[in-house]
């Protein structure tokens, strides 16, 4: 792949990460129920609170892959990238847990989403243009 090619990859990965964890913060501050409904999850509006703390999380998210994109910096975006390894890779092996104990199928979708980005994330990360990369996730 090209440093060009690989520069494209580098900003569609932020830019479907920036917009999917925005879309989940709206979801979530807006509708609480409504994720957890598609996986046949019911909530109480006392347990909302649940889906305001992940909201957070989401918009904390959003707004560094935005600030990825924003800024020319290599550094940030090794960092950005590294961080969305972790929280998809993370997200997906808990996700797995859930299913094995009675959690919807309906998440394997989820979980194959989050391989996909892991693998291009992880891509773009070895292959990327500037900077030497580090050999580490961690």
């Amino acid at each position: 792949m090209s440093s060009r090619g690989l520069e494209i990859l580098e900003r569609a990965l932020l830019l479907v990460n920036a917009v999917g964890t925005g879309a989940a913060t709206a979801v979530l501050a807006l509708r609480p129920a409504a994720i957890p409904a598609v996986i046949g999850v019911a909530l109480y509006p006392e347990q909302f609170i649940i889906c305001y703390f992940l909201a957070g999380s989401e918009a904390a998210i959003c707004f560094l892959c935005f600030q990825g994109l924003r800024c020319g910096l290599r550094a940030l975006r090794v960092v950005v990238f590294q961080m969305l390894i972790v929280l998809h890779t993370t997200t997906a092996l808990l996700s797995l847990i859930g299913v094995t104990h009675g959690a919807s199928p309906i998440i394997i979708g989820n979980i194959a989403l989050r391989v996909v980005l892991v693998v291009l994330l992880a891509v773009a990360l070895v292959k990327g243009p500037g900077a030497p990369l580090p050999t580490k996730l961690v």
